[in-house]
């Protein structure tokens, strides 16, 4: 199990911000890095503090709770990012 420490680290070492807040996302939210892939913009309902996850493992869909400090980190990130559907859009 990595730590919070070595997950801080990982996120520090980030070459950009959308990697930072990425990184940051699938460890708040304890989602496979597959599932944070294919976050949208829409699975985040700011509301009810959830965020829906799609065909994650044995293809099910849930919630989990989405911490206040991961909300504040995404909405910092939606200043610069603005992707219609994606929320970590694949460069290129």
């Amino acid at each position: 199990m990595i730590t919070r420490s070595q997950v801080l680290r990982i996120v520090g070492a980030a070459n950009t911000q959308p990697m930072a807040v990425y990184f940051w996302t699938v460890y708040s939210l304890g989602l496979r890095m597959q599932e944070g892939l294919n976050l949208q913009v829409g699975d985040i309902d700011f509301e009810r503090m959830m965020v829906h996850v799609h065909r994650g493992k044995g293809a099910k869909d849930r919630y989990v709770p989405l911490p206040t400090s991961t909300l504040d980190l995404l909405r910092q990130y939606w200043i610069t990012h603005r992707h219609r559907r994606l929320l970590f859009p694949a460069d290129g």
